[in-house]
């Protein structure tokens, strides 16, 4: 069941409103569409809230919670572990490249080449 939290929600609103797992979770803040900007995340473990982010992109929050995995070597659970790996394989994208204005529609993008 999903459940929705107010980008304003604390660590004890998350704690007692929603049941959390004992592995780690991450907990985004606010409405939907928002879902890689603009929002504020939290990450969770034994049901805990143990780290509030401080750069609000969903993509900063991955990491964190790749981290504590890796920190605190834990297996991913059983559920979840196909997913956790495809997403661990996948080849970083180079951020400046994520931050490109995107090409004009109908126009020659031949000129712009970007090496990685």
């Amino acid at each position: 069941m999903e459940r929705r939290q107010k980008v304003s929600a604390t660590a004890a609103d998350v704690e007692t409103t929603l049941t959390l797992p004992a592995s780690p979770r991450l907990i985004l803040l606010g409405g939907t569409g928002q879902v890689t900007t603009g929002r504020r995340w939290m990450i969770t473990l034994e049901g805990r809230v143990i780290f509030e982010g401080i750069t609000p992109t969903f993509l900063t929050g991955l990491a964190a919670v790749f981290a504590i995995y890796y920190v605190l070597n834990l297996q991913y659970q059983e559920e979840a572990a196909c997913t956790l790996v495809f997403i661990q394989r996948l080849e970083p994208v180079p951020l400046r490249v994520l931050q490109q204005d995107p090409p004009e529609r109908g126009g020659d993008n031949t000129s712009t080449v970007h090496r990685m």
